[in-house]
């Protein structure tokens, strides 16, 4: 199972955050993070991964690497 969230389209291109898993999942909530005018735009994947008999709760984000992130 792929699950993927675009934080940033460029024309046809999206980049975003994606979790890939050979386990049952499905998604939570997905949608952007605040942010500061000027910086680049990031945002979060929640996913629920059935595991045996339990639910593993996975956030995936990429934040940013300069200090005003």
């Amino acid at each position: 199972h792929m699950l993927f969230h675009p934080a940033l389209k460029v024309m046809e291109e999206q980049y975003g955050d994606a979790i890939l898993t050979a386990r049952p999942a499905k998604l939570v909530k997905a949608g952007p993070l605040p942010g500061r005018p000027g910086l680049e735009p990031r945002g979060a994947l929640w996913v629920s991964v059935q595991v045996g008999g339990a639910h593993l709760q996975v956030i995936n984000t990429h934040l940013g690497l300069r200090r005003p992130e």
